[in-house]
């Protein structure tokens, strides 16, 4: 299994304060982590539900194609967020399924 990496966004000095994580300009920071997904690199992503920022969970050959996959996406380019990515050693491993919560 290729090494998994947490990448943590922050607000950067785009962010537009005072403005919820839904009204930040981020749709190209959405669309990237879809084509993640799609690729098999991205492995959860998501907001902190109390604060502003992200973690992603993503799995790739070495840490220097973490940081390559942090320094490429779009918000982080645009200053929207920062970013700091770190080497994550998985030891234990549950259904490996995305959870599913009825609404």
């Amino acid at each position: 299994m290729p090494p998994t990496h947490a990448l943590f966004y922050a607000p950067g000095r785009n962010w537009l304060a005072g403005k919820s994580i839904k009204e930040q300009p981020l749709r190209d920071h959405g669309q990237y982590l879809a084509k993640l997904a799609q690729e098999g690199i991205l492995i959860f992503a998501g907001p902190w539900r109390n604060e502003n920022g992200t973690m992603v969970l993503i799995r790739v050959k070495s840490d220097s194609d973490a940081q390559e996959v942090m320094e490429q996406d779009p918000a982080v380019r645009d200053g929207v967020l920062i970013s700091e990515a770190k080497a994550w050693e998985v030891l234990y491993q549950g259904t490996g399924h995305p959870m599913r919560i009825k609404q």
